[in-house]
């Protein structure tokens, strides 16, 4: 049976997102297993030594919850980034088997993060979403590996709009801001010119 996760941001001792989160969590467990009951957030009981800090709070799961843990968080330091044409990945659910993206990075040295293709459509780096600013508006990869929850956040408030974008298109943009449960938009950017092809 696979693992599945989520990465939940904690900040002010406030849990963010939690619905979008429980969402995801009960519509993978439907499709993959058929289980139709809803998870008891009871069991997401936050530690006293959880301070003003952002923290991540990491649910392992699949027909059940088997781990919860909390951990202060630290952004990723990103300095160069490749993009890569990568057919083979699916993550149409969030797996905590990353052996695919793993491989990207053992198989380019020197890169600390990529921006998948799939037949030349931007979809996602190895963790997270991507929103893309044309000096004027953000937009997000259609062919997205995985349906995020800050990415749909985002779509919902109006903020980010859907679009099929081609890695040819990609000097229509200035920059790219890296979204996940733990990064908001703009919290970690990348300028167009500095991605190596």
């Amino acid at each position: 049976m696979c693992l599945l996760f989520e990465s939940i941001r904690i900040e002010n001792r406030q849990i963010l997102n939690l619905s979008a989160h429980l969402d995801r969590m009960e519509s993978s467990r439907e499709k993959l297993w058929n289980i139709r009951e809803k998870i008891d957030i009871d069991c997401i009981r936050m530690p006293d030594q959880i301070d003003r800090e952002i923290w991540k709070c990491r649910i392992e799961y699949d027909t059940a919850i088997r781990n919860i843990s909390f951990t202060p968080y630290r952004k990723k330091r990103i300095s160069k980034v490749r993009m890569i044409e990568a057919n083979h990945i699916r993550y149409d659910f969030k797996y905590a088997d990353r052996r695919d993206f793993d491989k990207l990075f053992r198989d380019n040295p020197g890169f600390d993060e990529f921006l998948i293709t799939r037949n030349g459509f931007l979809t996602d780096s190895t963790f997270t979403n991507l929103a893309l600013f044309d000096g004027i508006n953000w937009h997000t990869p259609l062919h997205c590996l995985l349906k995020g929850c800050r990415r749909r956040s985002l779509i919902e408030q109006g903020m980010l709009s859907v679009a099929p974008i081609h890695r040819n298109d990609l000097k229509q943009f200035t920059r790219i801001s890296l979204i996940n449960a733990m990064l908001d938009l703009e919290e970690l950017t990348i300028d167009i010119q500095d991605i190596y092809e």
